[in-house]
């Protein structure tokens, strides 16, 4: 992420996402483009969209599975990404594969819609 991004806003967006999908009122899958974040639901009925300001973006598309959300700082990989966490001297790192669905094609969906 690139110039200070908002990384509270940020983080919350990611934990909205992931407190719907474990209070199991949808099952969600986050994708970040530049200065966009979508959150689509499983059965692709929502599509939500949040923009960040200021100059504020990700570097480089990412996207996960919102149950698989553990930690603001993160690595993206061909495959997977891997949530990162340090703590008391110890770091942990939780890896997870990819959706199938890649961030380039969810902008698109929601462009048809009226971006």
């Amino acid at each position: 992420m690139k110039k200070g991004i908002e990384y509270k806003k940020v983080e919350t967006i990611f934990s909205y996402a992931s407190t719907l999908q474990q209070s199991g009122k949808l099952r969600n899958t986050v994708y970040c483009l530049k200065n966009r974040i979508y959150i689509l639901n499983q059965d692709h009925t929502v599509l939500l969209r949040f923009l960040l300001h200021g100059g504020n973006y990700f570097e480089h598309p990412v996207c996960f599975e919102a149950n698989d959300y553990d930690s603001p700082v993160f690595e993206m990989k061909e495959d997977q990404i891997c949530f990162i966490t340090k703590r008391d001297g110890y770091e942990r790192r939780k890896s997870c594969q990819l959706p199938q669905q890649h961030p380039i094609k969810i902008a698109k969906l929601f462009k048809v819609f009226g971006d």
